[in-house]
């Protein structure tokens, strides 16, 4: 008589048909098929509980693996979430440090009773002269109001071009470009009397800190370090118009500003001339940005993008 056992069934070699057979061939008379019959019963009900027994062990293990999954899913949902704030928050220094990054050209001046306007105007314009590269241009005859270092944006997606550097006057504006070396490098200069500016207001919740100034060749987006110097750009801006509808006006001709003060402001670009007029000027060490700044929000996207977020994390904690 063939194995009655459930060890039988488990031989990869087990054929149903020829293990019948055999059963028949054995058994002797219909009892003895009876009692063979019940034995195999039983280790068909045995078996059948023991599927049922594993089938429910597994499925309440999906369930808790399912349960761990989605809490891990939130877990690197909200690490995430942290991650993109910092790579924003560092892409914010980054564009900070950009213009953070340059030396003054005319520091802070206490104003001098014994120099008078136009000597310290006649001065303020000799220094930008001196470090305005390619103008030739004449200055002599100008009134210097403001200037600073700006980031221009793309019209369209305000992503950061470049560094720029504004040099206003009562009928000029100025624009020279940052070279890596700090140095500036007269790019173009506009009419004051043909150029509008405009107050961007923040896009979906990202503070660009903005301002739309409408040339002659089209409008240039610049990106100023926070809403203060915005406004600060906008007034000096305001006064160069005046300056110049106030020539057109019957009276008495109007007069310069009466200093050369303006408010020292840590702008994006460091303001080069951080205005307030006086005799002594002097040049400040230039502030080198941190080299892992610039590259640091791409980094940390990639890491996000291949669900590294311990990488990502280290990194955020190594900034």
């Amino acid at each position: 008589m063939p194995e009655s056992t459930l060890t039988v069934f488990e031989k990869d070699s087990f054929n149903a048909e020829k293990y019948v057979k055999e059963l028949v061939q054995d058994c002797v008379g219909g009892p003895e098929l009876q009692q063979t019959k019940a034995k195999i019963q039983s280790h068909s009900d045995t078996v059948s509980s023991t599927l049922k027994k594993h089938v429910y062990e597994n499925y309440m293990q999906f369930i808790e693996t399912a349960k761990e999954i989605s809490h891990l899913e939130s877990e690197m949902y909200q690490l995430s979430h942290i991650l993109i704030e910092q790579r924003n928050l560092l892409s914010t220094l980054r564009d900070e440090s950009m213009l953070d990054d340059q030396k003054y050209i005319i520091e802070d001046q206490s104003v001098d009773p014994n120099v008078n306007e136009e000597q310290q105007n006649k001065k303020a314009i000799q220094l930008i002269k001196e470090s305005l590269l390619g103008y030739k241009g004449n200055l002599d005859d100008k009134v210097f109001i403001y200037e600073g270092g700006l980031i221009e944006l793309d019209t369209n997606d305000y992503r950061p071009i470049c560094r720029i550097h504004l040099f206003l006057f009562n009928d000029v504006l100025v624009l020279a470009k940052v070279k890596h070396d700090k140095k500036l490098e007269f790019l173009t200069e506009y009419d004051t009397k043909k150029i509008a500016v405009i107050n961007i207001k923040d896009l979906d919740g990202v503070n660009k800190n903005a301002i739309n100034v409408i040339t002659s060749d089209g409008a240039r987006i610049f990106q100023c370090v926070n809403s203060a110097s915005k406004l600060e750009w906008i007034d000096k801006f305001e006064v160069a118009i005046k300056f110049h509808q106030l020539k057109h006006k019957k009276g008495p001709a109007p007069q310069p500003p009466t200093s050369l003060k303006f408010d020292k402001q840590k702008s994006v670009d460091s303001d080069l001339l951080s205005p307030s007029a006086s005799a002594s000027v002097s040049i400040i060490v230039e502030k080198q940005a941190p080299d892992w700044l610039a590259s640091a929000p791409e980094e940390i996207q990639a890491e996000i993008a291949q669900r590294h977020f311990e990488d990502s994390l280290t990194l955020v904690q190594k900034c």
